[in-house]
């Protein structure tokens, strides 16, 4: 993840702005290397960038945060998704069967 990172950090000092799928591909990486404080770092980086995560974003989030036991980071996510007119139905029942289903 260090080596995507600072991929993406020339990217930006070379002026190409990254985007959406940009972040979610590095909170991606990020997650499944148990880096939450790093996750949460790029999704704030994603709105100083006037960025609006998408749903594949915000899915991805909110299932790897229960899934490592971070309830309170992912019930802040849906939160937000509601004050920003994003219905997070979707997102909560992915998050709540996701792993669930795997099992069957």
């Amino acid at each position: 993840m260090d080596k995507a990172q600072e991929t993406f950090d020339t990217m930006v000092s070379n002026g190409c702005a990254p985007n959406v799928v940009t972040f979610t591909c590095l909170i991606h990486g990020y997650l499944k290397q148990k880096r939450i404080s790093d996750v949460l770092s790029i999704f704030k980086e994603m709105f100083e960038n006037r960025l609006a995560p998408n749903e594949a974003t915000y899915r991805l989030l909110v299932r790897m945060l229960y899934k490592e036991g971070k309830s309170k980071e992912a019930e802040s996510i849906i939160k937000l998704m509601a004050t920003r007119n994003q219905d997070p139905m979707v997102v909560i029942y992915d998050a709540l069967t996701g792993e669930n289903c795997k099992t069957l």
